[in-house]
């Protein structure tokens, strides 16, 4: 059965993958973001909130004693987020969580003309010998807004950070129904 479970994730990811090379873009926003994500043996789940209006995709694995996890939520209709705020909102809840807790912004500036702000968080969760590293991204879209999550739960290393610090980058958004927000060359824009 986990055989199966792991064969169906591979081939949704791969549907994923395939549906990025698909030359029509949904109507309004379009988070571009690179697939396959980096490593293996990733379970993957898509979770809607219809009441929320929000979407979400996650990756998880097991990694020795801990764990690892990539989030991205979608908040439809929250449009011209302050990025800054979130943050700080952010921040806000991980520090009532953990004995200790540290942040750092790691990049604020506009992809694509989008506001986007990224930084790195470091817990140790209350009284718990528990150690979370998050690489968190906003993206402040005209429709809505985007949150990219890279989780380690007792399995950070330096070298994975840059790994996946490269890869939150590479992230961004797009808008098919003018030119301030262009979608990549090659695709057709939806009228």
């Amino acid at each position: 059965m986990k055989h199966l479970f792991k064969l169906w994730a591979a081939l949704s990811v791969a549907i994923l993958a395939s549906c990025a090379s698909i030359q029509d873009w949904h109507k309004g926003e379009n988070l571009l973001q690179p697939l396959p994500v980096p490593g293996d043996d990733w379970q993957f789940k898509r979770l809607v909130n219809d009441l929320a209006k929000m979407k979400m995709s996650r990756w998880s694995k097991k990694v020795g004693s801990g764990s690892e996890a990539l989030q991205v939520i979608i908040v439809h209709g929250q449009r011209n987020t302050d990025v800054e705020t979130t943050k700080y909102e952010e921040d806000k809840q991980g520090k009532n969580r953990c004995d200790t807790y540290s942040t750092d912004i790691l990049n604020k500036t506009t992809q694509n003309n989008y506001n986007t702000i990224s930084w790195k968080t470091k817990c140790k969760l209350r009284g718990k010998d528990t150690e979370v590293v998050i690489l968190h991204k906003a993206i402040s879209g005209e429709d809505s807004y985007y949150k990219i999550q890279k989780i380690w739960r007792d399995s950070f290393t330096k070298e994975g950070f840059r790994v996946w610090d490269d890869y939150v980058r590479r992230i961004k958004l797009c808008n098919s129904r003018g030119t301030l927000h262009p979608c990549p060359d090659g695709f057709n824009r939806v009228h």
